[in-house]
């Protein structure tokens, strides 16, 4: 009968449209699982520069912690090594005119 072969033709043409649709979500799934993997291995190298980063910067402020000492060191000893240094060029003054008067 007609609404027989209608009704045939209406599921035929459901049928084709589902497998249709589930093939373009079964190729949307894997699309989206490689740009899943993509995203977990940047990921992963992030961290990895990110452990790398930090690793740095700790050493970084290690030796900054240690120059700051250094500097801390000659800025606090500055006038008393100045002064030291002064009579030490006053005292070789002294002696080349010591010195030069003797010849």
């Amino acid at each position: 009968t007609q609404a027989e072969n209608d009704a045939i033709e209406a599921f035929t043409l459901f049928s084709d449209a589902t497998k249709a649709s589930l093939e373009a979500k079964n190729n949307n799934i894997i699309d989206l699982k490689a740009q899943r993997s993509k995203t977990e291995e940047g990921i992963a190298s992030t961290k990895s520069e990110l452990g790398d980063s930090l690793d740095e910067l700790e050493s970084l402020t290690k030796s900054r912690a240690d120059l700051k000492g250094n500097c801390d060191f000659f800025i606090q000893n500055f006038d008393i090594r100045s002064e030291a240094r002064s009579q030490e060029i006053e005292s070789l003054r002294q002696a080349k005119a010591y010195l030069s008067g003797m010849q």
